[in-house]
């Protein structure tokens, strides 16, 4: 019964979990964040895959500065926000300048504007649905939207003085002027309220909505709300043009990273970068990380001894090998008769057999230099035995060693 109580808690600590999220999951949004990429209540993901699916080429940017072509659509969400503590919610300087450039050069915006608080402005909006009619058609359409004024753009052009601007006094003002502003969609009741207005500044038209909620996720398939939102796209939009989310005039903007500011083909070449750089890591196996640790195999003394016999022939230094092999000899015999250390070589041969020492004493002669002072005052230094003849005496030795060291070895033990 103890094994189960553990596992009992486990499980409702996992259900607690699991109830938490859901809740949290489920709960009400509060505040708005209508961008083109969320997918929660407030987002504006549902508007933009309906105009993909209607055959229309959108880009959502979050750059402070975007890159608008004349031809382009801005849709620009915006806060109507009128507290003086929430500069963050509004657009930078640099967004309204080239939302501006934008209207001069023949551009056009539809212009959306927000409630922060999106739990209350939902609230006004489940009521009813409001009937709206064209102006410059028949269609009539319910639509949600709620009861606030028109927005006079007082966040997302305002006006400031030209010392304010960030290109100082040459810079342009962000006051927006308007010339023929007309409603192209009313509302069918007896005051006739604009709900859309267009108005044409510089040489684009803006139009300037009452309120955006009716593009959310949440409302966009309610009523005719996804057919007021396409009919107002494919009215202003011109042919061949994009539908760009601006989503910087909500406050978020972003830095262009070094790949955007150089251009869109420094992509494909950073690909090919990389690309090359793999194939030269294939062919070249250039390894990574650590060096491996080289493993050298010890050689023996035969292969030593080799290689060493093998310099010597080459360089034909035979006396070289007659010294060690005179050497060699001595201590070999020195220790096989237990001969003291003091005597020299003359007394050593009396305790030898003579063909052993005639050999000692030919080797010895044999690696001793002859010097021979030539006409022009210049020494020669020369050999008895070319290298052939060192080899067959040494081999004679070596045999003769072997022969006598056994047998006084055994004699002395």
């Amino acid at each position: 019964m103890k094994s189960l109580i553990p596992k009992f808690a486990f499980a409702l600590l996992g259900i607690l979990v699991l109830a938490a999220a859901l809740l949290s999951l489920g709960q009400r949004e509060a505040e708005a964040h209508p961008l083109a990429s969320s997918y929660s209540p407030s987002g504006l993901s549902a508007f933009r895959e309906l105009l993909i699916q209607n055959g229309l080429t959108t880009e959502v940017t979050r750059l402070e500065v975007p890159k608008l072509h004349p031809n382009d659509l801005v849709v620009a969400p915006y806060y109507q926000i009128d507290s003086f503590f929430s500069d963050d919610r509004v657009p930078s300087p640099a967004t309204k300048i080239a939302l501006k450039k934008h209207l001069s050069q023949g551009g056009r915006i539809l212009a959306l504007p927000y409630r922060l608080d999106f739990r209350a402005s939902s609230a006004e909006v489940l009521k009813a649905p409001v009937n709206l009619r064209s102006t410059t058609s028949t269609l009539k359409l319910e639509a949600h939207l709620s009861t606030v004024a028109q927005s006079a753009f007082s966040n997302l052009f305002s006006e400031f003085d030209d010392e304010d601007s960030p290109f100082g006094n040459d810079g342009a003002t962000f006051s927006l002027e308007t010339r023929n502003p007309f409603p192209a969609w009313k509302t069918t009741d007896y005051s006739g309220a604009a709900i859309v207005t267009l108005a044409s500044s510089e040489k684009g038209i803006l139009a300037n909505v009452t309120d955006g909620i009716f593009l959310t996720n949440r409302f966009i398939d309610r009523a005719d709300d996804a057919q007021l939102g396409l009919a107002l796209i494919q009215g202003l939009i011109r042919p061949g043009g994009r539908v760009v989310f601006v989503e910087s005039t909500l406050g978020e903007s972003i830095e262009p990273s070094l790949v955007g500011v150089i251009g869109p083909w420094a992509v494909g070449a950073w690909m090919q970068i990389l690309v090359l750089f793999g194939v030269i890591v294939l062919t070249l196996g250039v390894r990574f990380g650590l060096p491996v640790t080289e493993r050298r195999t010890q050689q023996g003394q035969r292969e030593l001894i080799d290689a060493i016999a093998d310099v010597y022939c080459r360089s034909r230094s035979s006396a070289i090998a007659l010294d060690a092999a005179y050497v060699a000899a001595n201590q070999r015999i020195r220790r096989a008769y237990k001969l003291p250390a003091g005597i020299g070589d003359r007394e050593r041969d009396h305790y030898l057999p003579d063909d052993l020492a005639k050999l000692l004493y030919s080797v010895d002669r044999a690696r001793t230099p002859m010097v021979e002072v030539l006409k022009n005052g210049r020494q020669k230094v020369t050999y008895p035995l070319n290298s052939r003849e060192a080899r067959e005496l040494l081999a004679k030795l070596e045999t003769k060693l072997d022969e006598c060291l056994p047998v006084v070895q055994n004699r002395l033990s």
